[in-house]
């Protein structure tokens, strides 16, 4: 048994090199990031979001990418499911400050638990934004977002007025 976990860990070992060798060959592969958001909170209600977005670099200033998002919204009253698309353009006037504008559509389902009611519909968001990245790691950096959704349909997944994200994005 000793032996086949050592020779796993080895294994593992050489798929991660092997990765990052050929990663770093070519020109477009230099130029991916992969980030996104993950959050919980549990109490009086529960939120579950798993946002994982992958982007180009064009330049030292721009950013675009696309992503996926599921946000699961929960307490006493009713349990919201959403799951969505987004592609978002990111600018960075200069260093570490980002500015970022992301449209989004997600399906959301809606159960009101004290009638059993259940909805389902298509929900547009466009979420601008700002704020900082602070560089961790060599390859990475934390985002500090505040963000502002311009369709405040009664339905997003983001609550009227501005709020705040914070995610990681690592270059590959």
């Amino acid at each position: 048994m000793k032996k086949l976990i050592i020779c796993s860990l080895f294994f593992c070992a050489s798929i991660v090199a092997f990765g990052q060798s050929v990663g770093t060959s070519t020109r477009f592969a230099n130029r991916l990031e992969v980030g996104g958001q993950f959050g919980l909170a549990f109490g009086n209600s529960t939120a579950v979001v798993i946002a994982p977005q992958l982007g180009y670099i064009v330049n030292k200033y721009l950013t675009v990418g696309a992503g996926v998002n599921y946000t699961h919204l929960s307490n006493d009253d009713f349990s919201d499911n959403y799951l969505g698309f987004s592609v978002f353009g990111r600018v960075r006037p200069i260093p570490y400050i980002v500015l970022q504008l992301q449209p989004e559509i997600f399906r959301v389902w809606e159960k009101t638990k004290w009638n059993n009611q259940t909805n389902s519909e298509m929900v547009p968001t466009f979420l601008i934004g700002g704020g900082v990245v602070i560089p961790m790691g060599g390859r990475g950096g934390m985002s500090i977002m505040v963000n502002y959704d311009v369709v405040q349909n009664k339905h997003s997944p983001y609550h009227a007025g501005v709020f705040m994200s914070v995610g990681y994005t690592v270059l590959l």
